[in-house]
């Protein structure tokens, strides 16, 4: 999957051609726009738990599970959860939510 630049935020990580993670800024929005591409990093327990979640005590409004019979990771916020598949897509809806940046342990 290549990603499009009004998909990213400034901060996100994504993964280089050669799948080495790395902090979007301004001037790879730039290139992303003109055609340069990067991947999304799937999420997966590790990231989640880089990203300070705990899979027995969230100790947040928020939580995010993994069904268990698709391996696919939910965000849950008041009962309603969103399916979520990359990286990116967490830090921008926990952005969205708190209007603070995901800290993420690298």
């Amino acid at each position: 999957m290549e990603l499009k630049s009004n998909e990213l935020r400034i901060g996100n990580l994504v993964q280089s051609k050669e799948n080495r993670p790395f902090e979007i800024t301004l001037e790879d929005l730039i290139f992303i726009e003109a055609g340069s591409t990067c991947k999304p990093i799937p999420l997966t327990e590790e990231w989640l738990l880089k990203c300070n979640f705990n899979f027995r005590n969230f100790g947040r409004e928020f939580s995010v599970s993994n069904h268990l019979l698709s391996g696919n990771f939910y965000f849950m916020i008041s009962g309603f959860g969103k399916q979520i598949y990359y990286l990116h897509e967490l830090q921008n809806l926990y952005f969205t939510l708190t209007n603070k940046e995901l800290e993420i342990k690298m």
